[in-house]
């Protein structure tokens, strides 16, 4: 009985991680970059992702850039990495104050 029990528990757990997946693989099909936690602790980019249940998934965060543009706007700018390029372009483009990933 105990045995019965252990293996209804593993396969419980095993359901739960596998929901958990859930989030990240529709984000792969939608075209975001996964990643996985490699045996040193750092995170790769994955061009297949397997998705198995003992491996350290993530959605690969962006990298936001706050800007500074002359005097068409006054504050400082949020924009993600698909914009840099253009917002440099701009003849009223001073500089970035500083960059970060979420």
């Amino acid at each position: 009985m105990a045995d019965i029990i252990t293996r209804c528990k593993n396969q419980i757990d095993t359901i739960e991680k596998q929901i958990l997946l859930l989030p990240l693989m529709k984000a792969f099909v939608d075209g975001q970059t996964i990643q996985w936690k490699n045996h040193r602790g750092e995170w790769e980019d994955a061009d297949n992702p397997g998705f198995f249940i003992n491996q350290e998934y993530r959605i690969k965060p962006k990298l936001w850039y706050v800007i500074e543009l002359k005097k068409s706007i006054p504050y400082p700018l949020l924009i993600d990495d698909r914009y840099l390029e253009s917002y440099k372009n701009r003849h009223d483009f001073v500089r970035i104050i500083t960059t970060f990933e979420f």
